[in-house]
């Protein structure tokens, strides 16, 4: 067998090891596709909101005047996500801050 045989033989195997690893991903992320349809919907209605934040305001407003005191509960909860959100970010930013200080040379 010369060379180019043996290069061929390689290739053909390695197409079909190829085919065979994408089948088992394929399997194994069956399992995620319906969360994942989710996740995607939940993105697709951000960036919607997003777009049209008119919406979003008529609708805080309706709910506001339906149901005051459900509002203003949802706003505290989301007033202590914020916070929260942005307590990790500076967090985030002062320990890489900090390791990217700490590079061996002091």
């Amino acid at each position: 067998m010369n060379a180019i045989e043996r290069i061929r033989q390689r290739r053909a195997e390695l197409i079909a090891r190829a085919a065979q690893q994408r089948d088992d991903i394929a399997t194994a992320l069956g399992t995620l596709r319906a969360p994942l349809a989710v996740a995607d919907k939940g993105v697709a209605a951000v960036a919607y909101v997003k777009n049209h934040p008119g919406i979003a305001a008529a609708a805080l407003v309706a709910t506001a005047v339906i149901s005051p005191r459900r509002t203003l509960r949802w706003a505290q909860r989301a007033i202590i996500v914020w916070r929260g959100i942005r307590w990790v970010q500076s967090s985030t930013r002062t320990a890489v801050a900090r390791l990217g200080k700490t590079d061996g040379s002091a």
